[in-house]
Formats: C-alpha cells, structure tokens, sequence
C-alpha cells in the first residue's frame, strides 16, 4: 500500500514538473541578413530596400515570448535586422493613427516609443549564463520617440546616459508608424559584429499623453522589471546572406501587418492573455485522475480493516 502511494505521489512530482516546463517561455532565434550596402535612414521602409520582415506579425504570444500588457493585445508589429561591418540596422512598423510622446531625456519611455536592448555578444543562453537576466558590460538599453513639441526623432540611452551614436528616423504616414534606425558597433565597445547578438524590442503605445500599452519581444526592456515570465534577450544570428537594397524605392510603407480587424481568416486576431494550453489541460487531469486512485485505495484499506 505504502509502495502505492509513494508512486503515486512520485508520478505526480514528475508531471507537476513537466508542467512548469510547459508554461516555461524561451528566447526566440532568427537569422539577420548582412546589407552590401547601407539604406537611407529616413524614417521610410520598402521590400526594395530592407527585404521581407526578420519578424512578422509579433504580438501577444506570436512569438510564444512576445508578452502585452493586459489592455494591449491587439497591439502588432513587424521588425527587420540587419547588419554589415559597421553598424546593426534596425526597423520596425506598426499600425498607429498618431505619435503621441511629450517626454524627452530618460522619459521618453512614457509615450509613444521603442525600446531596445542590444547586446553585441549575444543572448545569455549564447554566453554561458545560468541567470537569464543577465546582459554582458557591452549591452545597451536605448529609447526611441518622436517629440510632438518640434516633431523631431529624439533618443536616449539609459545604459551610458546621453543621446547614443548613430542614425535614426521615424514617421506617420497612413496610419503606419515606422522606425528606422542604425547603430555602430563602436557604440557597444566591440570591434566588429560576431556570430549573434542578443536583442529585446519593446513597442510602447500612447493614445493621451501617457502610454497606455506595451508589447515586448524578448525581455530586457520592460518584463525583466515587472513580470516572472521573462525569456531573456532573443538570439540574433548574423548571417553571410546578403541583401543589396535599391537604389530607388516605388514603394512607401508597404506592407504593414495587419490590424486585428483584417486578419486573413476573417477573425479580430486577439489573442487572449491566460489561453489554457492543451498539454497543460492534459497533465492537470492526469494529476487528477492519480490523486482520485489514490484517495479509492486509502478509502478501501480503511474498509478493510
């Protein structure tokens, strides 16, 4: 009887485990293609000039470590990586009406924005880390918004403090907000780019005058201070494939991805915070059913005696 139940209770540890694994989030992996040459940083995005998405559609749980906050899970966007020897290109679009940022300086992050943490040596998992907090001395946290005062890009690193080196632009046209961005590898410290990088994206949206919804690929912007789920930075692999971007684009923001409403199957697109995964239903009723036996076995040798 005894042997029993200590199986019993042994099977449950085992699945009880198996269930922390399943809800357990990881960092996603992508290739970033190597441009031949650099694109006009000027707030404008074409297939011609950046090539098909490095990301497309993120949003709440698509990837499965994309995280929003409760209110902003219809909040979408695509994002493109690239690299040469000399900088790290970074661009994002999503459907927004209006920027709205009144915020300067270490503020910025109040508002209509995107934050970015780079680290040029990679994720954590890449680098041997057991803490998935954890970023190398090289890595970089950066803001990026549009002032509504004199309606100009502005940016801030919180790492270094001050307006980090590089490029950026960004713009509103036609209900598309895009960010346009490049970043020296000089910024980071490093030499050169290696094999990866390790990168967080968080897009922060405002329909006042303070944000009001965030949506974060990865964790190092914002779900390393507010949540437990957190993967860490995603891991960017540097690729040989080249791109070559035009010299003239015929397009102006192309392509951006759809807002819930358009979905190609006809649904809203939501994705509902706290979905219940099959394999989570399944080991729960497992554990269930084992806790049943063993709650029979103990009635019937009670009986017995």
């Amino acid at each position: 009887m005894r042997r029993v139940i200590i199986l019993c209770f042994l099977i449950i540890a085992v699945l009880s485990t198996q269930l922390v694994s399943v809800n357990a989030l990881e960092p996603d992996t992508r290739e970033a293609l190597k441009f031949t040459k650099p694109p006009t940083i000027d707030g404008t995005i074409s297939a011609e000039e950046w090539g098909d998405p490095t990301v497309k559609g993120i949003k709440h749980g698509e990837p499965s470590n994309a995280i929003a906050k409760d209110s902003s899970q219809d909040i979408t966007f695509d994002v493109w990586v690239r690299w040469d020897d000399n900088n790290v290109y970074i661009a994002l679009q999503t459907p927004d009406e209006k920027l709205i940022n009144l915020n300067t300086g270490e503020l910025m992050w109040n508002g209509d924005a995107v934050q970015l943490e780079v680290d040029p040596l990679g994720n954590w998992q890449s680098q041997g880390k057991s803490d998935y907090t954890y970023v190398s001395e090289n890595a970089r946290e950066i803001v990026y918004s549009n002032n509504s005062n004199d309606h100009k890009a502005q940016a801030w690193c919180y790492t270094l403090g001050g307006e980090p080196e590089g490029e950026y632009s960004i713009s509103n046209v036609d209900g598309t907000t895009t960010y346009e961005i490049s970043i020296p590898w000089s910024f980071f410290d490093v030499d050169g780019p290696g094999e990866e990088i390790g990168l967080t994206i968080a897009l922060l949206t405002c329909s006042s005058y303070t944000y009001d919804g965030w949506l974060e690929y990865g964790s190092g912007c914002i779900m390393e201070k507010a949540e437990e789920d957190k993967s860490g930075n995603n891991k960017i692999v540097l690729s040989e494939t080249e791109f070559t971007p035009a010299d003239t684009y015929t397009t102006f923001n192309p392509t951006p991805s759809p807002t819930p409403e358009e979905t190609d199957d006809g649904s809203d697109g939501d994705t509902e915070k706290g979905g219940v995964d099959p394999v989570v239903i399944i080991v729960v009723a497992a554990v269930a059913v084992i806790a049943l036996i063993v709650i029979i076995i103990i009635i019937r040798m009670k009986k017995k005696k």
